[in-house]
């Protein structure tokens, strides 16, 4: 990754000469590499199912957990529109809960999936995201909470 303009920052600091805009803009192209990083390191992990890969995809995929349970759990607020969607999920939340607490994650998904195309709502690409094997039993018990949370939660 080039990060020229981490060197070019680092400069202005020095001479005083810097803006907040100066650092936002460093901090998104760290973000879109490092968005890239993890799609390649995903792609690598999916052709060879390689532990190694396993262990730095679920090192790397630790520090956006925090940001990925509050996009969720912000998810979840924003269903509480589509009353079939939430009438399905206070239904089934119990299910659901502890169905993540065995880490059943076909279930899930199944259940999810068909909520989600009987009320005709789209399945955010995001949601699939909680998911994806690298992630630890206790992390995604954590994700499924956090949506259902928001669903069948209180603001």
């Amino acid at each position: 990754m080039k990060l020229e303009l981490l060197n070019e920052i680092r400069e202005e600091v020095q001479l005083e000469n810097c803006s907040a805009a100066d650092f936002q803009q460093v901090l998104s192209q760290i973000n879109r590499a490092y968005e890239e990083l993890l799609l390649l390191l995903e792609e690598a992990y999916e052709n060879n199912k390689n532990d190694e890969y396993k262990a730095l995809l679920f090192s790397l995929k630790k520090h956006k957990a925090n940001e990925l349970i509050e996009k969720l759990k912000k998810y979840g607020y924003s269903l509480k529109n589509n009353i079939y969607v939430k009438e399905s999920f206070e239904k089934m939340g119990y299910r659901f809960l502890e169905q993540a607490r065995y880490a059943k994650r076909e279930e899930i998904f199944h259940g999810f999936l068909r909520i989600f195309m009987i009320s005709k709502e789209n399945f955010p690409l995001f949601l699939t995201e909680i998911f994806k094997p690298y992630y630890s039993d206790e992390l995604f018990a954590i994700f499924v909470y956090s949506f259902l949370s928001g669903v069948i939660g209180t603001e």
